[in-house]
This record gives structure tokens, C-alpha cells and sequence, in this order.
């Protein structure tokens, strides 16, 4: 009797009568002819479950209809799955663009490997190119949006937008892409939630220039404006030359409009990245500007940008003879206009590693407030500034540097706060030569006692100065407190 939960309980019963004919020895089966002989029996162990899944489940999206995908190896091909709303388009070969690509719904647009349902994953190509002229590849509108495994090639001298937006983005991703002169510039619309990846990518650029940044957040000139820029994680920024007034990655408020504006963008991670600037053309460069601007002063602004942490970056910026003022990490509120408030507050800057070479005024981490207005109120808060290793060699630069006000503003409530929910501590400098220059300087040129830059070290009673490796240290100007 035999029992498995496919055929139940099963009985069996006989009777089997055999005799030996002639000398048993010689007849008798031995080994495997003995086996193949042997009554067969049903080993019940082998049947265990039966199989009532489906070999195959088609894709489908929330509304039961199947996800539609194309595969186009020219620009006709493309603009046809465009238009024809395709959700994921796999690009084979290179494919040259003649015009600006502007899809309708939410895209996937691959060169590679397309994800979904989470874990899984297709390959649908094994190369994909774009290589375009216009100022813009890709303009997006509301919706999702995932590009990945994919070559960027911009052919414009001026303008280079891969991938940039019309309205308010829900969600872009953008990964493991290839970007030759092509950039990426996103813009906040309003207060509608909206999720911003960039990872794994490589930004290689001739030359960096006012028009043509690698990573270019804003927001748009409308009141309310909002930008979630989710992580920023693992991307290589390289340049033979940067421009004056450039910066590899710019996140801005600014505001250019006699209009009254809010604006907020939240940053989560921006962390092990790798920027490489080989030469610079004369002044003005930056690394990661983080800028609430307001050019106007009719109006008041709003404007409010929040990161979670500026941490494990390679930093290099190097340089021919001796050129002036970069700023590796620039923190800035600047302009504003009357009952106008504007605030930076960043939770960790921590372990990044900065080499400066051959440049005059350079700060490898910078915190300015610059009011022009007697009543507008700005803010700058670093919750933890640890463990980053700074080195520079031009006359006037330092490694940190905090600094508030203009002489002539008479503006109150301006605030600089620095390590009071985590520290200031562990961080490194290295001089060439080692002697004459100011590691961490601290300047206030605004007298009015509610005008206050405060860092807290939080080192086991240690100084500002013992507390990151016997940094010098200096401070100009009133209201300047120091805890240990």
C-alpha cells in the first residue's frame, strides 16, 4: 500500500510461482540482468507536488493591457515607437537623431538590460548610441522614465542636454550610461513629488562650459517650484578644461524674475563620486555648487534646499601655472531681497578626498552668506563635517572656509551653524608648502549681534584646531563662537 497526495492511497496485492529448470547456478540472473528483471515498483517519493503554473505570464501593465516594447536600430524607427507610445524601446547599434525626441507617456529606453517586477530582468540589446546636434535629445514630460546601458555622444559645441524636461518629472533613472559632451539638466516644477536617480554613469566632457554642464538641477521661475533629486551615486565626472564660472554639478534655486518665488529642492545621497578637472581656463571653478540666488530685489523668495549627505567623493582639480578660486564644495546663499529667507542645510559632509594643485583662493569646502538686503534672513546649517582629507598649495586658499556678510548690509538674523547635532572633527590638511597658510578660517564682516557663525567641535573637549590634526586655525570679526 502506497499513499502521496497526487494519487491518494493505493493498494496492490498478487502472487508470483517460479521454479528452476536445469542447474540453478548457470540460470540464475546475476548483477543488472538481475536488477532488469526485478517487478517494478512505484518509488511514491519521487511525486511530490503537481504543476499548475503557467510556463509563461505575459507582462502586463496595472490596467491588464501588455507592456509594449520596440526594438529600433535608426532614428526613423525610433520616433516611430515614440509616436506610437511604445513603454520600453531597446536601441541596437547607433542611431543618429535629426530632431528632438519628446515622448508623451512614461518610457524605458534601453541599450542594454530592461528591469521589472522588481528583480527581474531582460536582455534586450548588447549596444545602444545616441549621437545628436540639437540642444536637447530628450525632453520629457509628467511621467517615468528610465534610461540605461545607453552611449550619449553630443555633436553641439554649446548646448548638450541628453536627457532635460518640460513639466514636473515623477520619476527618472539614469544608470550605467556613457555621456561624450552630453549632459543632463533637469528643472522642478511644482510641489508634485518627483524621484531623480543618477548612478554609475560616466560624464566625459572636451570642456565645461556656462552652457554646457554635466548635471544642471533648477527650478522653474513659477511659485510654488519643488525638485527630489533621490541619490547621485558612483558617476565619474572627467574634463580637460573648465570654464570660468563652471561647475560639475550645480543644484539651484535661483531666481532670475522681479516675481515673488518658494522654491525647495530635497537631495538625499550624493556620495562616491569621482571628479577630474585637468586644467582650468582662469577663475571661478567649483565642484558640487549647492545656490539659493535671488537677482532681483523687488520681491521676496522662499528658497530652501535640504541634502541628506556629501560624502566618499574623489575630488581633483588641477591646474597649469596658477590659476584663481576653486571652490570644491560650495554651499551658497547670495542676493535675496526684503522679508526674503533663504537656507542650505546639509546633515553629512564627510569623508570626501580633495586635491587642489596650482590654484590661488582656493577653498576645498565653502560656506558664504552674502546678504544685499537689510531684511532678508539666510541660513547655512552642517550637522557633521568629518573625516575629510583636504590638499591645496595656492597663496590665500584654505581647506575650510565659513564667511558671512558684505560691509555695507546692515541685515539681522543670519545664521551659520556648523556640528551642533554631530561635530567637527577628524579632518585633514595637507600644504605645500606646509607652512603660512590658514586651514580653517571663520569671517563675520556683519556687526549686528543676531548675525552669528557658531561650530561646535564635539571631540571630547578637544579644540577646533587639536581635534582636526592641529589644523590652523583663524577667525576675523564679532559674533564668532567656537565649542569645543
Amino acid at each position: 500500500m502506497t499513499y502521496d497526495h497526487i494519487r491518494k492511497t493505493r493498494a496492490y496485492g498478487g502472487i508470483r510461482i517460479s521454479w528452476d529448470l536445469g542447474n540453478r547456478d548457470k540460470i540464475r540472473n546475476k548483477g543488472l540482468r538481475k536488477r532488469m528483471t526485478e517487478y517494478v515498483r512505484r518509488d511514491f517519493d519521487v511525486i511530490v507536488a503537481g504543476d499548475d503554473d503557467q510556463l509563461f505570464q505575459r507582462l502586463n501593465n496595472a490596467d491588464g493591457s501588455a507592456v509594449t516594447v520596440r526594438l529600433v536600430s535608426n532614428d526613423a524607427q525610433l520616433d516611430q515607437a515614440i509616436t506610437n507610445q511604445a513603454q520600453v524601446i531597446g536601441v541596437e547599434g547607433t542611431i543618429t537623431a535629426a530632431t528632438q525626441k519628446t515622448p508623451l507617456i512614461s518610457i524605458a529606453v534601453t541599450g542594454g538590460i530592461y528591469q521589472f517586477l522588481g528583480d527581474m530582468e531582460i536582455r534586450l540589446s548588447d549596444f545602444g548610441k545616441f549621437s545628436y546636434a540639437n540642444d536637447v535629445l530628450f525632453s520629457l514630460n509628467r511621467g517615468v522614465y528610465s534610461f540605461r546601458d545607453l552611449s550619449f555622444l553630443s555633436l553641439n559645441p554649446n548646448k548638450a542636454s541628453a536627457i532635460s524636461n518640460l513639466a514636473q518629472i515623477e520619476e527618472v533613472l539614469v544608470d550605467n550610461c556613457q555621456f561624450k559632451n552630453a549632459t543632463i539638466a533637469l528643472t522642478g516644477f511644482d510641489y508634485d513629488s518627483s524621484k531623480i536617480v543618477i548612478t554609475n554613469n560616466a560624464f566625459n566632457l572636451d570642456s565645461i562650459t556656462t552652457s554646457r554642464r554635466p548635471l544642471l538641477f533648477t527650478l522653474a521661475q513659477t511659485a510654488p517650484a519643488s525638485l527630489n533629486i533621490a541619490l547621485i551615486q558612483g558617476n565619474s565626472f572627467t574634463t580637460d578644461l573648465m570654464n570660468t564660472g563652471t561647475s560639475f554639478i550645480i543644484i539651484s534655486t535661483i531666481s532670475t524674475t522681479n516675481d515673488a518665488f518658494s522654491g525647495n529642492i530635497q537631495v538625499g545621497d550624493i556620495i562616491q563620486n569621482t571628479f577630474l578637472c585637468k586644467e582650468a581656463q582662469l577663475k571661478e571653478v567649483r565642484g558640487i555648487a549647492v545656490i539659493n540666488e535671488k537677482l532681483f530685489t523687488i520681491s521676496p523668495v522662499d528658497q530652501n534646499i535640504t541634502i541628506r549627505s556629501i560624502s566618499n567623493n574623489t575630488f581633483e582639480f588641477l591646474a597649469t601655472g596658477n590659476k584663481e578660486k576653486c571652490r570644491v564644495i560650495n554651499l551658497i546663499n547670495l542676493g535675496g531681497s526684503d522679508f526674503s529667507t533663504q537656507s542650505i542645510y546639509v546633515q553629512n559632509m564627510n569623508s570626501n578626498l580633495i586635491k587642489i594643485q596650482n590654484y590661488t583662493k582656493a577653498r576645498g569646502i565653502e560656506f558664504l552668506l552674502g546678504q544685499t538686503s537689510d531684511f532678508a534672513k539666510q541660513s547655512i546649517q552642517v550637522d557633521h563635517i568629518l573625516h575629510n582629507d583636504i590638499t591645496y598649495d595656492g597663496a590665500d586658499s584654505h581647506g575650510v572656509i565659513i564667511f558671512s556678510g558684505f560691509p555695507a548690509s546692515t541685515s539681522k538674523d543670519n545664521t551659520v551653524v556648523v556640528g551642533q547635532n554631530g561635530g567637527f572633527f577628524d579632518n585633514h590638511f595637507h600644504t605645500t608648502p606646509t607652512t603660512g597658510f590658514v586651514d580653517i578660517f571663520i569671517k563675520n564682516l556683519n556687526a549686528d549681534p543676531s548675525n552669528t557663525i557658531d561650530v561646535f567641535v564635539h571631540d571630547g573637549g578637544k579644540g577646533l584646531s587639536e581635534a582636526n590634526g592641529d589644523a590652523d586655525v583663524a577667525t576675523e570679526g564679532p559674533n564668532i563662537n567656537i565649542t569645543p
